[in-house]
């Protein structure tokens, strides 16, 4: 932390708790629903006819037996589509775009096509990170931060906030015991993090947000949400204009900070009150 008032704050426990282990109200799909993200209604009901054939056997009985090609085509449209999630943020703008759309789709099946088109945003709120080459994990964070390329150098480095008024790079991960390894990662760029997870105290939020100096905060979509939704909360959304989604990370069951339905309504909150909003994935 940036002082030692903040530091006191940081429990500094190690967490024993699961990966998969999200805020309240997180919706998540089952490990096969995601991995076959997009899938139509005629895809799946084309799995369920695939998936076995009848074999007559003694007696004139039949019995199933599995389709060895189908499962192999499965495992591999399964493999495809993790090394996707795991590459996302090395695309260009416009296929996490594309991407995000069919999540939020996915998600959404009985919105209307009006009412998905509300929960989209704005493509060129997505700025491409294409240029940072390096493996997209905990090692590399700190390098990912300072790289030249991007404005959190300029944020993290600034000795005082414009007007007094706090900017901070939020770094949003899907489980709280995952922010707690962002927070860890990010220790040694200048002022360190902190943590903003459902595991605190909202009081203790609040006050580490008013000491701290530190420019980053490690945090999951749902806290954000309930901590800038608070009625003496002393986050605005004016003080996030850098998104960092932890989109290359995978849990237990192969999803993504995409999966929860959290995340697109937190950055589509953000983005109607801050039209400064510039998202990038890691």
């Amino acid at each position: 932390m940036g002082s030692t008032e903040v530091e006191a704050l940081d429990d500094g426990l190690e967490y024993n708790f699961e990966n998969s282990d999200v805020e309240e109200g997180f919706s998540l799909q089952d490990e096969e629903s995601t991995a076959l993200d997009g899938a139509t209604e005629g895809d799946k009901q084309e799995n369920d006819l695939e998936g076995d054939e009848e074999e007559t056997v003694s007696g004139g009985k039949k019995r199933k037996r599995k389709n060895d090609k189908f499962h192999e085509k499965k495992r591999v449209k399964m493999e495809y589509d993790i090394e996707f999630k795991k590459n996302l943020s090395k695309e260009s703008r416009e296929i996490i775009s594309e991407n995000l759309i069919k999540k939020i789709k996915f998600l959404n099946p009985d919105l209307s096509p009006l009412e998905l088109s509300e929960l989209y945003l704005d493509k060129y709120m997505i700025e491409e990170t294409t240029s940072f080459t390096k493996d997209r994990n905990l090692k590399n964070l700190k390098e990912f931060l300072m790289d030249k390329n991007f404005k959190f150098k300029d944020i993290i480095n600034k000795k005082r906030f414009k007007n007094d008024k706090k900017e901070f790079v939020v770094i949003l991960s899907m489980s709280a015991i995952r922010s707690c390894d962002i927070h860890r990662a990010s220790r040694e760029v200048k002022d360190s993090s902190i943590k903003i997870i459902n595991k605190n105290k909202l009081s203790n939020d609040f006050k580490i947000l008013k000491l701290t100096k530190s420019k980053i905060i490690a945090a999951t979509p749902g806290r954000i949400i309930r901590v800038l939704n608070e009625k003496d909360s002393n986050l605005e959304y004016n003080q996030i204009n850098n998104i960092i989604l932890d989109s290359s990370y995978l849990d237990t069951k192969n999803q993504n900070i995409f999966d929860l339905k959290e995340t697109i309504k937190l950055l589509k909150d953000i983005s109607n009150n801050n039209s400064n909003l510039k998202i990038f994935l890691y």
